[in-house]
């Protein structure tokens, strides 16, 4: 007996498009929270990062009396970042003295060198009169003006002795961040508009670490 079969059916153009639509759609929800989760943890390995440095900066402070001025900027510092203190740097921005610190060669996450400035006043020796000189400040930028993250002095001079920055996932400087003077922003991370992250070292932290190191006795203070 004869038996009839039916040829076998192929998927259409349209049946095909739509699956590959569905599965476009599938794989771009998985896509977006496992870059949010890989931009998460590069922050947090960059502020631990920095939170290691502000450590060796206290070190070298009781080592030394005193901060090393910034490396050198230079053309590619993906590459040539040489990590060698440059007094001709001091109260610039500039790059982290790894090689001076001799800690290695340090990064952010996204593989760049972290950027570097100290107060121009702490470069020499601790000043007796435990002022700064370059009046670092840092702020939040929000929807009614930049708003200070850290109070001044009541004679107006900072209290902010170092500070570090990295540029990001995007490796460019964001906000007021681009302009190179003593103001800087620190803001959450806004994937595509802000990504820079800023930390400091603030004076209180450093005195008291040279105090507890017997490297700076507060009866000297005003």
């Amino acid at each position: 007996m004869n038996t009839f079969k039916q040829p076998a059916r192929g998927f259409t153009l349209v049946e095909l498009a739509m699956s590959l639509l569905v599965i476009g759609l599938l794989v771009g929800t998985l896509i977006l929270p496992v870059t949010g989760q890989l931009n998460a943890r590069a922050i947090d390995e960059t502020e631990k990062t920095m939170e290691n440095i502000k450590e060796a900066l206290i070190g070298y402070a009781v080592m030394n009396a005193k901060l090393p001025c910034p490396a050198a900027v230079v053309s590619n510092p993906a590459v040539n970042d040489l990590g060698t203190s440059q007094s001709t740097l001091c109260g610039q921005e500039g790059f982290l003295p790894w090689a001076e610190l001799g800690i290695g060669k340090v990064t952010d996450a996204w593989g760049f060198p972290i950027r570097y400035r100290v107060d121009n006043a702490y470069t020499a020796g601790i000043p007796s009169t435990l002022k700064a000189a370059d009046n670092i400040s840092v702020s939040r930028d929000t929807a009614s003006g930049n708003v200070n993250l850290v109070s001044a002095e009541p004679d107006g001079t900072s209290k902010i002795i170092v500070l570090l920055l990295s540029y990001g996932n995007d490796h460019a400087p964001n906000g007021i961040n681009t302009d190179g003077d003593t103001n800087y922003i620190s803001n959450e991370y806004i994937n595509g508009s802000f990504d820079d992250i800023v930390m400091w070292l603030p004076k209180t932290t450093l005195l008291a670490r040279l105090a507890a190191a017997n490297r700076y006795n507060y009866s000297t203070s005003p």
